[in-house]
């Protein structure tokens, strides 16, 4: 029937360009570590929440937790970085932060018992 197939084409047509503009105004940003742009240091945040209205990240910051396991064989030696659990939620402008090649790692429902990879850091 050609009326469903134009209904489903509008429809996939609608969600592309949703999609291009959330990416385009934060939502890209969500769930990612981020640090400063040209940042040099290792400082990295895990973004919580993007207002796109204001253009607002709301993010904690990331702590090293030590290393991962000698017996990982992706990660061995590599820093583990977490959320600890007595961090504060910091706001800051979108436009001043990059997100940063990360690998999630424990995938659990809780911030603070995550832990990531940091693959542009050593």
């Amino acid at each position: 029937d050609m009326t469903k197939s134009t209904i489903m084409q509008t429809k996939q047509l609608v969600n592309l360009e949703t999609k291009k503009k959330k990416n385009k105004h934060g939502h890209g940003f969500m769930n990612k570590i981020v640090q400063l742009k040209q940042s040099s240091g290792e400082e990295y945040y895990f973004v919580f929440d993007v207002n796109i209205e204001t253009t607002i990240l709301q993010i904690f910051p990331l702590s090293n937790a030590g290393t991962f396991n000698p017996t990982s064989k992706l990660r061995s030696g590599r820093k583990r970085w977490k959320v600890l659990p007595s961090s504060q939620i910091l706001k800051a402008k979108i436009d001043e932060f990059e997100i940063v090649h990360s690998q999630i790692v424990s995938k659990v429902q809780w911030v603070t018992k995550e832990s990531w990879d940091i693959v542009d850091s050593s």
